[in-house]
């Protein structure tokens, strides 16, 4: 985001438009997105603009590869001389095609701040990476224990090897100190049985908020994140009805009765004991959202 923000050069082209969340492009979104692009190339044929064929053709290439991507709630696409990057955002915009000598980069900002940061763990039986997440940013997470792979060479070879199932100890203990560190949400990106057996013997899923089904150790950066987003989403959704859930549940209760009991004393006796369930064990436990397919 902030390389894009100190990107100058014109013209930069920034087209934003609304699209329907699904696993393609809905054919009028495209439509639309295709539309700002004739715009785009009529106003660069009115200012006479030197060889912009470049920068048309950066835009016909992001839009044919977003058409057969699955899709958020709007789309933007940037392209200059010297950079082109479509992005999927999760908050819905103003179809438009803006030309400036810097990108149009509010709406960005607008979704960075809607979308949490978050933990992404991808994981098979000898392999695994674990990236920190925001927006449609994903980076290696910091520390030496990741990448992490299952000991099979040295004095670990033949017999010595490490068992996949000790492999997965490791790395849960590794995500645990991970986590404690950086406390996100985490999405676990794992094929089967892999996955299953993570998450039985794994200490370190409270914050788990979806689970994305598949090897993608090697899936590039803008595909996982494609992949990432509506488990993200629906996970967002979850939390959003559960506080929704609970706001009616206790307009319904209707006020809550006074005790003799000091509120502060029986709040704080709760806290320091740290039962196991509490409230106060784990302010911020995230529920397991549904997995995607």
């Amino acid at each position: 985001m902030t390389a894009l923000q100190a990107l100058r050069a014109y013209p930069s082209i920034s087209l934003l438009a609304r699209t329907r969340p699904g696993p393609v492009m809905h054919p009028e979104d495209l439509a639309t997105l295709r539309t700002l692009a004739g715009q785009a190339r009529q106003r660069l044929a009115a200012e006479h603009m030197t060889n912009p064929r470049p920068l048309l053709d950066a835009l016909d290439t992001m839009i044919r590869d977003a058409a057969g991507r699955p899709t958020d709630q709007a789309v933007a696409l940037f392209a200059s001389a010297a950079h082109s990057r479509r992005f999927d955002l999760p908050i819905p915009v103003v179809d438009r095609c803006v030309i400036d000598p810097t990108f149009a980069t509010r709406d960005l900002v607008r979704a960075l701040r809607h979308t949490p940061r978050h933990t992404v763990l991808l994981l098979s039986t000898d392999h695994a990476r674990l990236l920190h997440g925001h927006g449609t940013t994903l980076v290696p997470a910091p520390g030496s224990a990741f990448p992490a792979r299952r000991r099979t060479d040295g004095r670990h070879a033949g017999r010595g090897a490490e068992k996949p199932i000790e492999f997965l100890r490791r790395v849960d203990r590794a995500l645990g100190a991970a986590l404690r560190r950086y406390p996100m949400p985490l999405l676990l990106v794992a094929a089967e049985p892999t996955a299953g057996n993570f998450r039985r013997l794994s200490r370190n899923t409270t914050r788990l908020a979806g689970l994305v089904k598949g090897n993608h150790l090697t899936t590039p950066t803008d595909t996982l994140v494609d992949l990432i987003s509506p488990v993200l989403r629906d996970h967002l959704r979850s939390r959003a009805q559960q506080a929704l859930d609970l706001i009616e549940q206790r307009t319904a209760e209707g006020p809550t009765p006074t005790s003799s009991t000091t509120p502060s004393t029986n709040s704080s006796k709760s806290c320091s004991a740290g039962a196991a369930g509490s409230p106060c064990s784990n302010p911020e436990s995230y529920p397991t959202a549904p997995t995607s397919h």
